[in-house]
């Protein structure tokens, strides 16, 4: 699939997953509220210095988004074939041989992005400099997102791949 469709849909998927965090953040500090210092006019230096002093109140948010963002991929990478608006745009993740992965690789697909995405984007960004346009959580779980068709899943996993001997999603990035 397309690095900007997949992006597109990432940050669809995204604003769904980060709505739910946000509930679950509300529900927390609902249930404990916050003691926050007086407030002063620059909203900048108050967020800035609320940061240093309180991490407190930025770990809770933090850990809802991941916590809800490895459940929804790895739920729906392992039922669906992907994230529902990945999935409504027709990508499928799939492993080397084509099939859906499971629940132990897209779990580990997802933790793996986490923190690929974090540092400076180095996991979306390499999808710039690979020949396929593969994110690198991806080719570390070796796994592929695909559009469109996908080789017959019923098909026997000793029988060799039609054609050359090399899977279609395996000769470069689709155009």
């Amino acid at each position: 699939a397309g690095m900007w469709l997949r992006l597109l849909a990432g940050l669809a998927d995204l604003a769904i997953q980060a709505a739910l965090a946000a509930g679950a953040t509300w529900a927390w500090f609902a249930r404990r509220p916050p003691e926050l210092p007086p407030r002063y006019w620059n909203q900048l230096d108050y967020l800035v210095d609320l940061v240093n002093t309180r991490p407190d109140l930025f770990v809770p948010p933090l850990a809802a988004f991941v916590a809800v963002h490895v459940a929804w991929q790895t739920a729906f990478c392992a039922t669906l074939g992907n994230a529902p608006v990945a999935r409504a745009l027709g990508m499928r993740v799939v492993d080397g041989r084509g099939r859906t992965i499971g629940p132990v690789r897209a779990f580990l697909r997802t933790v793996l992005g986490v923190p690929l995405a974090a540092a400076a984007f180095a996991g979306p960004l390499w999808a710039l400099v690979s020949p396929r346009r593969r994110m690198l959580h991806d080719i570390l779980c070796g796994c592929h997102v695909l559009r469109g068709g996908v080789p017959a899943p019923d098909a026997p996993e000793d029988a060799p791949p039609a054609g050359d001997g090399e899977p279609a999603w395996e000769a470069g990035p689709r155009r």
